[in-house]
């Protein structure tokens, strides 16, 4: 067997059914040589035996979360570059070749357009318009860090990333089990350029209730700040504006309406222009009214845009 070109990560917990469907997806580039490293975080429905007759790398851990048994194929790696699938999410025909015929030189990786399905892999047309507007957005302004840190829009059931921006830019921080994806995708981009294929790479399955919630909120409001203190190059001031300016969304979204108006006034000290981003101003200004006044417009812990 020829050295893998790519090597695929994909980390599992209790979804064997799935998982079988995610790996399949990924024996369809038949261009690319793929080594598939399946990350079993502790399941119970004995995953890799379901999936022993399939060509892959199982490995087994103790349940750890997500981040680290993205790390622990990472480790496990031997394709000089890696790309990331979650269990319940499909890659589409050719997606890696696509990637590999996308990247100049000097990118450190790729990324691209998805289309949504739901729990029974129906098509969910109207999802997929919204976000592929996004994500045309997003690749048209460069998918710069200023931009990803306001509204993040790499899946990343459509990265790939080399094995060396690996190695600059560390692995998945463990010590989060949500918004580990933002943290980590926002220190690739800074490291580098990533490539963008216009076209959908990946099918990402769209459950019933996974839309944002206050752990992804904490996390947001803890990882942003931690980001913008480490920014302290001289020209790092919008991004560090725009980590503030989503620290402060994130803490609006939790009701600390005190914490969201300081976080907003530490982006506009960092960078005035960041008053110009969508939302910012609406919020800030609702930041410094009483809690009483917003209860009726912050529905739950719906993020307004």
């Amino acid at each position: 067997m020829s050295a893998p070109d790519v090597s695929v990560v994909i980390p599992t917990r209790n979804r064997r059914d799935l998982c079988r469907l995610a790996v399949e997806s990924c024996l369809t580039n038949q261009d690319v040589a793929v080594e598939i490293i399946v990350v079993d975080d502790g399941s119970t429905d004995d995953t890799l035996g379901y999936l022993a007759d399939l060509p892959i790398v199982g490995l087994r851990q103790e349940w750890a979360g997500r981040s680290a048994a993205r790390n622990r194929g990472i480790g496990a790696a031997t394709a000089p570059l890696v790309a990331f699938l979650d269990s319940d999410d499909l890659s589409l025909p050719r997606r890696f070749d696509r990637q590999l015929n996308a990247m100049a030189p000097a990118d450190i990786g790729c990324w691209g357009q998805v289309s949504f399905i739901d729990d029974m892999g129906a098509p969910l047309p109207d999802d997929t318009a919204v976000i592929q507007r996004e994500i045309e957005e997003t690749a048209a302004r460069g998918a710069t860090p200023e931009v990803l840190a306001v509204r993040m829009r790499i899946y990343p059931s459509t990265v790939l990333v080399s094995q060396d921006a690996i190695a600059a830019v560390g692995g998945f921080d463990e010590d989060m089990l949500v918004a580990e994806d933002i943290e980590w995708l926002l220190r690739v981009r800074r490291h580098g350029s990533l490539a963008f294929v216009p076209e959908p790479l990946s099918l990402i399955r769209h459950h019933e209730g996974n839309t944002q919630s206050a752990p992804m909120f904490t996390a947001a409001a803890a990882f942003t700040e931690r980001l913008a203190t480490q920014a302290t190059a001289p020209g790092d001031r919008r991004y560090r504006a725009r980590l503030r300016h989503y620290r402060a969304r994130a803490l609006w979204s939790l009701g600390d309406n005190h914490a969201a108006a300081r976080a907003g006034w530490s982006a506009l000290r960092d960078d005035p222009t960041v008053v110009f981003e969508s939302g910012f101003l609406k919020r800030h200004l609702l930041a410094h009214l009483p809690a009483k006044a917003l209860n009726a417009r912050r529905p739950g812990l719906r993020s307004p845009e």
